[in-house]
């Protein structure tokens, strides 16, 4: 989730259930359709725009991979999930040798990505960047106030 907004829901052959889900920035969850598929839609009831972010795995990438020391969000047999808050420009956290990740700013200023050849990229609030497996990389806060990200690391 990347905003706090009111919605609706409705499973398939079901009625609308109205105020459904609403949760803080950041807010994730898994769902690995063991039962089976959910054929469902959602409807923004709120006066602010819904923003979210949608991950399909569609397959394993490593399964012996251990957590990252993030405060972990939720682990499961096809990933990982991480809450990382960076509260200013000093503070760092690195990567090195993992599977592949999502890093998605859910607030703050974004972030900076620092990669080995002296490239940096900036990822602003409610932008994601994929960094493939096996990259070396620290991220930074580009901004003075503290920016939280989520990042998504498949397994």
């Amino acid at each position: 989730m990347l905003s706090k907004t009111l919605t609706a829901s409705q499973v398939k052959g079901e009625e609308w259930v109205n105020g459904t889900f609403t949760s803080d920035p950041g807010y994730s969850w898994y769902n690995g359709f063991a039962t089976g598929t959910l054929i469902h839609r959602v409807a923004n009831i709120d006066s602010v725009p819904f923003h979210v972010m949608d991950i399909e795995i569609l397959s394993d990438y490593n399964k012996h991979l251990s957590p990252l020391p993030f405060d972990t969000i939720y682990t499961n047999q096809k990933a990982f999930a991480y809450r990382v808050n960076l509260a200013n420009k000093k503070e760092k956290i690195q990567i090195d040798n993992r599977g592949p990740i999502a890093a998605i700013v859910v607030c703050g200023e974004g972030i900076n990505i620092h990669f080995a050849g002296n490239k940096t990229q900036n990822v602003s609030q409610g932008k994601f960047i994929f960094i493939e497996p096996q990259t070396k990389c620290w991220f930074q806060n580009s901004g003075q106030d503290e920016t939280k990200v989520v990042l998504f690391e498949l397994r």
